[in-house]
């Protein structure tokens, strides 16, 4: 069955550590939307003790609608943001609050989901700081993505359970809590909320749109012709340049090489994805590969680090070494010791997993031909 969403539209901006507030100011939440969560599977946690705290059993995946909650706190997160780092001991306290509440301890449960980060990433970031609740890993975006746009992190949800075991979402938050309480009234309320006459359409679920709406650092002209430039510089046998209009929000480009031996071509794949952070700002860069698939280069056009500082030279070439001559075919598993670059490791992630997805655009690329 095609999944339809309902999408919230919200508007963003570069900066959106104004949606963060001072202690004893109160939280600003939507009015709650009564939207079913999406249908995610999860690996199965390893530790016996969160599985009991959880109410899973021991299957090999689970999805949210296993965990044994009448009211579920879902905290996107990823370990290197700033601001989720900030917010952990926030919701350490909240948990801890919770647990002490013997009306709460049984019916509100909290997880969070590490957006890019592995297995060993998230248990490492709940080790080093005390978290009491499980991390689930999502090193592909794929739970992230499952949301629509959510703008970066932290990114809180508030999930309710109906009477048929359905998992709605009630409300959301983007940006740094400082204070749990404003949260916690609001789970008390969710706990009270009768969702007997809630009715929504089947395969329809919750997505946002909390895209940063920023002025594009190039138009599509300078975009293409930046591209036509660096394919030129790769091969003196570009013919033209064609951008290839398929589905998604990468722009991809075509450069035709004369050639006596077989047709050949080279693939350039502009990105522009927001940063899985709520204060970071957007990642825009190219890269060309040829029809072999080796990644021929890597052109930056607004790529950031820690500060919302621009790469310099240097930064660049760290990662030109990473991932020039490498193939598209093959798997970018994204190691942060050696593969990211100082004190932007999560614009690093952004660039592995966008070589990562190539596969999509190319399979998008074939049947665009088969059908013409």
């Amino acid at each position: 069955m095609k999944i339809k969403s309902l999408k919230i539209i919200v508007i963003g901006f570069l900066f959106l550590g104004c949606l963060s507030k001072t202690r004893n100011q109160q939280l600003s939440f939507p009015e709650w939307i009564f939207m079913p969560f999406p249908e995610l599977n999860f690996k199965q946690i390893s530790s016996s003790e969160d599985r009991k705290r959880l109410g899973l059993s021991d299957s090999e995946t689970f999805s949210l609608k296993d965990i044994d909650a009448d009211v579920l706190i879902v905290e996107y997160l990823s370990v290197y943001c700033y601001s989720c780092q900030l917010q952990t001991p926030i919701f350490n306290e909240l948990y801890a609050a919770i647990q002490q509440d013997t009306n709460l301890k049984s019916k509100v449960k909290m997880i969070g989901i590490g957006a890019g980060n592995n297995q060993r990433e998230v248990e490492k970031y709940r080790k080093e700081k005390n978290i009491p609740y499980p991390i689930l890993p999502d090193p592909k975006f794929e739970a992230y993505d499952a949301i629509g746009k959510a703008g970066g992190t932290p990114f809180t949800i508030l999930i309710k359970k109906t009477r048929k075991g359905d998992r709605l979402v009630l409300n959301y938050y983007l940006g740094l809590i400082r204070d749990y309480e404003d949260l916690l009234n609001e789970v008390k309320s969710a706990l009270k909320a009768d969702l007997t006459a809630i009715q929504f359409n089947e395969g329809e679920y919750f997505t946002v749109d909390y895209r940063k709406k920023l002025k594009p650092e190039l138009s599509e002209e300078q975009i293409t012709a930046k591209v036509k430039e660096i394919m030129r510089t790769l091969s003196d046998e570009v013919q033209n340049v064609e951008r290839a209009l398929l589905p998604g929000d990468d722009m991809v480009y075509i450069g035709k090489l004369s050639s006596t031996e077989r047709e050949k071509q080279l693939i350039a794949t502009v990105v522009r994805r927001d940063s899985v952070c709520d204060v970071c700002g957007v990642l825009h860069f190219i890269y060309v590969f040829n029809d072999k698939g080796e990644i021929l280069n890597f052109t930056p056009i607004s790529v950031y680090k820690h500060g919302n500082k621009v790469w310099d030279e240097e930064d660049t070439k760290k990662m030109e070494s990473r991932i020039l001559g490498r193939s598209i075919f093959e798997e970018f598993e994204f190691n942060p010791e050696v593969d990211a670059v100082s004190t932007a490791t999560i614009s690093s992630k952004l660039i592995f997993d966008s070589l990562d997805r190539a596969k999509r655009n190319l399979k998008e690329l074939k049947k665009k031909r088969d059908v013409n």
